[in-house]
C-alpha cells in the first residue's frame, strides 16, 4: 500500500475511537434483553458506579499513544483534554516534540484548531476533540440516549485465549454525526470490567475512497487505577482484529473528575480554522 494510503488507514485505527454521538445525559440506551441490561449494569458498577461518574463537574487526562507505521517507525502523538460534562463541550492541547502545540475546541455545533498542529493532530477538529474521551471513558458512555446495546455473545481479543462476554453497541439513527458506527465491547466475566472495545469508524472525511467503514481494530484496556473511586485506563495497546498486529501502545495519566472547566479555552483565537469537514 502506497504511504498516502496507509496513512489514511492509521488516521482511521487511531481516530476510530470516536463514535461522534455526543447525547449527553439526557434519554437513555435500549437494551436488547434483560440479561444485556444485567451485564451492563454489573459493568458500570465494577468501574465506580454511573452516578459518581455523571455527578463530575469535568472529565480531565492527559494522553500520549505511539502509532506503528512500518518498519519500526513509531509516531508520538500527546494530548491534554477536558470535558464539560453535560454538555459535553471539550477543549485540548496538543503538544509537539519541539516544543510548541496546538489547541482544538467543540461546543457541539463549531469546532476549530489553532497553534502548530503537527503529525496526527492535523486531523478534523470536530473529529478529534471527542475521540480519547469516547474510548477511555467507555463503560460509562453505554448509557447515552441513542444508544443500543445487542445481545451477549462470547469472544477472544487478539492473541488471547480468555472468552469475554461481548455486548454490541451501536446507535439510533439520527445519533450524533455517524450513527453507522459500530462497537462490541469485551467485558471480563470475572471482573465486569470492561477488558477491549472492537470498533471500525465510518466518518466519511477520513475515510479511504470507496470505505464505508474503516478496517476494525480493538482497543485492549491493558492497566487500570482508581481514581475519585472510579476505575479508569492508564495503559492500553490496539490491534488489527484481521491479523492481532500491535499497531498503537498509549497511555493516560493526570486523570481528575473535579477541575473547573475554563470557559475562556472556547474562544476562538485570531489564528483559529473553523473545521468544516464532513461526518
Amino acid at each position: 500500500m502506497h504511504r498516502q494510503g496507509l496513512f489514511v488507514m492509521f488516521m482511521g485505527l487511531v481516530l476510530a475511537a470516536l463514535p461522534c454521538n455526543s447525547s449527553g445525559a439526557d434519554g437513555a440506551p435500549s437494551y436488547a434483553s434483560p440479561e444485556t441490561k444485567e451485564i451492563v449494569t454489573k459493568m458500570l458498577d465494577a468501574h465506580g458506579g454511573m452516578e459518581k461518574w455523571r455527578a463530575c463537574p469535568t472529565v480531565c487526562f492527559d494522553s500520549h499513544l505511539r502509532v506503528d507505521f512500518g518498519g519500526g517507525n513509531w509516531v508520538d502523538f500527546w494530548e491534554e483534554v477536558t470535558v464539560e460534562q453535560g454538555t459535553r463541550r471539550v477543549y485540548a492541547d496538543l503538544p509537539n516534540p519541539d516544543g510548541t502545540s496546538g489547541q482544538i475546541a467543540f461546543d457541539g455545533q463549531r469546532a476549530w484548531s489553532a497553534g502548530n498542529l503537527q503529525g496526527i493532530a492535523r486531523a478534523p477538529a470536530r473529529f478529534t476533540a471527542w475521540r480519547n474521551f469516547y474510548l477511555f471513558n467507555a463503560p460509562w458512555l453505554t448509557q447515552d440516549a441513542g444508544v443500543i446495546l445487542g445481545e451477549p455473545a462470547k469472544a477472544t481479543i487478539p492473541n488471547g485465549s480468555k472468552e469475554y462476554i461481548t455486548i454490541p453497541m451501536s446507535f439510533e439513527t439520527g445519533t450524533g454525526d455517524t450513527p453507522k458506527d459500530r462497537y462490541v465491547l469485551y467485558i471480563d466475566p470475572d471482573t465486569y470490567q470492561l477488558k477491549a472495545s472492537e470498533y471500525g469508524m465510518t466518518y466519511k472525511s477520513m475515510l479511504p475512497e470507496g470505505a464505508d467503514e474503516t478496517p476494525r481494530s480493538v482497543f485492549v484496556w491493558e492497566k487500570t487505577a482508581k481514581v475519585n473511586g472510579l476505575v479508569v485506563l492508564t495503559t492500553y495497546n490496539v490491534y488489527w482484529k484481521h491479523d492481532g498486529s500491535k499497531v498503537v501502545a498509549g497511555e493516560v495519566s493526570n486523570w481528575s473528575f473535579d477541575n473547573p472547566f475554563d470557559e475562556s479555552r472556547m474562544k476562538m483565537p485570531g489564528d483559529g480554522i473553523v473545521d468544516e469537514s464532513q461526518p
